[in-house]
């Protein structure tokens, strides 16, 4: 069926001051500007003390409920069938777009998990796959995709050409290989791997590369399947069909995964970790067994950057404990290492990390701390009173400290259950609008993580909701890409977009509510407006 055949024409308005429940029109239900208008007339009845009207929006939002525009949608949403606005409006969304945009929404879903909204469009459009050899692929179609190969194998090995009004170029492969619909059809799962096994023995190279949507660097395959659509037993086909594990990705973003099972796949195959930077993304996360397997096979503590240090000053940055010290040092961590200059005594000192300082003292590898150095220490350790005290002492020592360390406060930002430390840097001066190497503030750092709680204390700051980092995002920007990508540990992405948009933050316009993943939608209600 075509999508001006699911998608009705639209309705007429309801007269002014008809605050009943619409009956339904042919087209009603699915007419943003019929919708829209229900919704205002709500809102000027309810205003005006009619009964019906007040009666509806207290059943749906309760009896303290003001007749404000956002409740009243609400109203509409609930009435249409829908647990709130935007999700009413993503639906309608979906019913008018085109087929290839339904196309591309259905591709972008199974490739990025948006898995209720990949099953909304496929029951309503179960056909749509018929002449997309994309989607095909991406729902794991084995009669159709056996079928083709069977008639010119060479025809989906090669790139496959934009059709007008159809798919852009692609190759077959990725587009198998990291759809995450095993997710909604676990049954199928079978059926990919077999395919997978098929493009592959008729010629497809396991070690391909594939660009993300709005990407230009190209990534391997493997990192497709481990990484993208968390599909091990896809990676591990790969694999046993000759996919590097040392393509320069899949190590590093292995460690970011909920669990340890794609290293251990990575290390029956031969993963070499030297220049993954593995380790130290390993140490970015409080995982001290993941750290173990990687030193236990071949990683190297020693290895770093002159300026950034070794994997201890690395734990020590990342607010690792004591336990991470006895592991490095079993290892053979060189603690007389320096990171721009500073000991790792002196390194545990200015990020306030009292277990690796005491650890470290414990193993006779102390030192003398400079006025900065203790000033720092008693900070981001949280000790108020010393901090304050030596603050007194001397006023101007935040503006005296280096531009990393007056932004430690953003590193800060991204390790849950620091709140009172960033209250004190804030008591102490340091500026909540600051910036690092990367144009992140505070505020951004702890978006990108869902840390409302830092959120909301930096709303209460000065701040600026329109400022871009070095990547272009806002704060707001931030935390979707960090709803969709943010790896462990997560906090709460939902109430950070409402912290934001309470503040004034904006969403793009250009931006498609059928777009959006499925658990940040609803964040989005309280900024509707018709």
């Amino acid at each position: 069926m075509m999508p001006n055949e699911r998608s009705p024409s639209p309705a007429e308005a309801p007269e002014e001051g008809d605050t009943a429940i619409p009956r339904e029109r042919t087209g009603a239900r699915f007419n943003i500007d019929y919708l829209k208008k229900a919704a205002k007339d709500l809102k000027r009845a309810a205003r005006d003390g009619d009964a019906v009207a007040m009666g509806r929006l207290a059943a749906v939002c309760g009896d303290s409920a003001e007749p404000k525009l956002s409740n009243c949608l609400h109203v509409i949403a609930v009435d249409a069938g829908f647990a709130s606005w935007p999700r009413l409006r993503q639906e309608v969304e979906i019913r008018q777009a085109s087929l290839q945009q339904l196309r591309s929404t259905l591709g972008s879903a199974l490739y990025h998990g948006r898995l209720r909204q990949a099953a909304r469009i496929l029951e309503q459009a179960p056909d749509l796959a018929d002449t997309s050899l994309a989607l095909q692929l991406a729902l794991y179609d084995e009669a159709r995709i056996n079928a083709r190969l069977d008639a010119d194998p060479a025809a989906l090995l090669a790139p496959q050409k934009e059709v007008r009004g159809g798919d852009p170029v692609f190759d077959c492969l990725p587009r198998l290989v990291t759809s995450q619909y095993f997710r909604l059809r676990p049954d199928l799962l079978d059926a990919q791997i077999r395919l997978v096994r098929r493009f592959i023995a008729l010629g497809a190279d396991p070690n391909a590369r594939y660009h993300e949507p709005d990407e230009n660097t190209p990534l391997p395959l493997l990192y497709g399947a481990m990484r993208v659509a968390g599909n091990l037993a896809v990676a591990e086909a790969l694999l046993e069909a000759g996919a590097d594990p040392n393509d320069g990705e899949s190590a590093y973003h292995a460690c970011e995964m909920e669990t340890l099972d794609g290293l251990r796949l990575l290390i029956r195959y031969g993963v070499r970790f030297p220049g993954t930077n593995a380790l130290f993304r390993m140490l970015d996360f409080d995982n001290l067994e993941g750290a173990a397997l990687i030193l236990a096979h071949g990683g190297d503590p020693n290895e770093g950057l002159p300026h950034s240090g070794n994997a201890l000053h690395h734990a020590i940055r990342r607010g690792r404990d004591a336990r991470f010290l006895d592991l490095l040092l079993s290892y053979g961590v060189d603690t007389i290492a320096r990171a721009n200059g500073r000991s790792a005594y002196a390194l545990a000192a200015v990020h306030g990390n009292r277990s690796m300082l005491d650890g470290l003292a414990a193993r006779g590898l102390s030192g003398d701390l400079d006025a900065n150095e203790r000033f720092l220490l008693a900070v981001l350790s949280g000790n108020r009173r010393e901090a304050l005290a030596r603050w007194a002492e001397a006023p101007d020592i935040v503006s005296r400290l280096s531009r990393s360390e007056q932004c430690l406060h953003v590193e800060l930002a991204r390790q849950p259950g620091r709140l009172d430390v960033l209250r004190l840097m804030d008591e102490v001066g340091f500026d909540p609008q600051a910036v690092d190497r990367e144009g992140l503030t505070p505020l951004q750092s702890a978006a990108w993580y869902g840390f409302s709680d830092y959120v909301a204390f930096y709303l209460e700051r000065p701040h600026d909701l329109t400022h871009r980092n070095a990547y272009g995002g806002t704060a707001l920007d931030t935390t979707l890409h960090g709803a969709k990508h943010c790896p462990r540990p997560r906090g709460d992405h939902v109430e950070t977009v409402r912290l934001l948009l309470s503040a004034g933050a904006r969403l793009d316009p250009k931006r498609p509510f059928s777009a959006m993943d499925d658990d940040i939608i609803e964040a989005f209600e309280d900024q509707m407006e018709a």
